[in-house]
């Protein structure tokens, strides 16, 4: 999860309204990677934008990308486009059906290259 690290700057500059945390619902994430690889070191610069914003009646449906630049060469390096449910949001007279699924790039053909399984356990007693 490195690319939010240096993506929250640019959402901190933003208005921020106050949501209660148990409002708000991480739906998905994409992510794109630049041509090589992450720097060790050195400054970024990330810039942010919102996507879409979608009225469902109760709740909303938030869209943003972030996209982060070597800010020496403004290289892009990454980006990151999410979506969260944030719900007591909605009934502003927005659109309710959007643009559909994020932006996927080409899906890869090869196998992976490592997989991580875990269990699933229920909490409840």
């Amino acid at each position: 999860m490195f690319p939010c690290v240096p993506s929250l700057p640019e959402r901190a500059s933003a208005k921020i309204i106050i949501i209660p945390q148990a409002n708000l619902l991480h739906a998905e994430a994409y992510y794109t990677w630049g041509d090589r690889p992450i720097p060790t070191s050195g400054k970024m610069v990330s810039r942010g934008r919102i996507i879409e914003v979608l009225d469902k009646g109760k709740a909303t449906v938030n869209t943003s990308l972030v996209e982060t630049f070597d800010r020496e060469t403004g290289e892009f390096l990454f980006s990151t486009e999410s979506t969260q449910f944030i719900r007591q949001t909605g009934n502003f007279g927005g659109k309710r059906v959007g643009r559909g699924q994020l932006m996927i790039r080409m899906m890869p053909t090869c196998g992976s290259d490592w997989m991580i399984y875990r269990p699933w356990t229920s909490h409840s007693g």
